[in-house]
């Protein structure tokens, strides 16, 4: 899949079709590079997720690796 930017925010990539409660199970996963919170971290702090790892995760999840 091709996205528009190398990072995006939570808000973006669900205007893109994802599901927001997708996003944010891999938000909460430990030890995962796929995405931050912006700013200070604070509750109110944007969600970015980087592109280019994300679809390597969606692609591991589909076939099993």
């Amino acid at each position: 899949m091709n996205y528009p930017k190398q990072v995006m925010t939570l808000k973006e990539l669900t205007e893109m079709g994802f599901s927001k409660k997708e996003l944010l199970g891999i938000y909460h996963l430990r030890r995962q590079n796929i995405a931050w919170k912006g700013g200070k971290g604070g509750k109110t702090s944007t969600i970015y997720f980087s592109t280019e790892d994300l679809e390597k995760h969606r692609i591991a999840k589909c076939t099993g690796i």
